[in-house]
């Protein structure tokens, strides 16, 4: 059943706005805790540097959209950063995402979440090619072009179920593997990808505060 898990929107300033859906987290906000209804993270430069900012925000359930926290990605005319790492939580109730979408549709592959599970991991790039893999047919890989940043996404049905799921959220400096290379195996998405499943694999649910970003 085909389900929004993530949407990508290139606004008129060359931002890219990242909105990930059904992010069953919780904020404390004010001392109160308030249910996350989705994940945003915005991709920028600054027109005076050059510099690009990861800004992550949360939207809750009273309307108010929350930011959590700004990374700088530094203003490397070639670039990677990984942004977030994701174990998708079993969604029983989630109605077929057709219809719905517009655009580019990413298709990460098809699996019974009551013996499997997804994980996907998404990357921003910038000014960086792809030196192509082979001889990966259980990861699903797709790059998207925008005129600033591209975007990879990376995806493996694990072969465990899982009903909480789990969100991992990268260090915007952290140095991947050939992320300031003019040329980026895929093998090193797929690295990264392997590394935050067995992490999620294991994680537990921790609540967002304002000082960290959730997952």
């Amino acid at each position: 059943m085909p389900t929004d898990l993530l949407s990508v929107r290139e606004l008129a300033n060359n931002d890219l706005l990242l909105v990930l859906r059904n992010a069953q987290y919780r904020v404390e906000v004010g001392r109160k805790m308030h249910s996350v209804l989705e994940q945003r993270y915005l991709l920028r430069l600054d027109p005076v540097s050059n510099a690009a900012l990861i800004r992550h925000s949360l939207r809750i359930a009273n309307g108010r959209i929350l930011t959590i926290a700004d990374f700088p990605g530094g203003a490397d005319a070639v670039h990677a950063w990984p942004i977030f790492s994701r174990l998708l939580p079993h969604l029983p109730s989630q109605n077929p995402a057709a219809g719905r979408l517009s655009g580019t549709t990413v298709d990460m592959g098809e699996f019974d979440p009551r013996t499997h599970s997804l994980c996907y991991s998404v990357i921003a790039h910038r000014r960086q090619k792809f030196a192509l893999a082979s001889g990966q047919s259980s990861i699903s890989l797709a790059r998207l072009a925008f005129r600033e940043f591209d975007i990879s996404i990376a995806a493996r049905i694990l072969n465990q179920p899982t009903t909480d799921g789990g969100l991992m959220h990268h260090n915007a400096n952290d140095r991947m593997r050939g992320a300031a290379s003019e040329v980026m195996a895929e093998s090193d998405v797929i690295a990264l990808l392997d590394d935050a499943a067995d992490l999620l694999a294991v994680s537990r649910y921790r609540p967002a505060t304002r000082d960290r970003m959730a997952g």
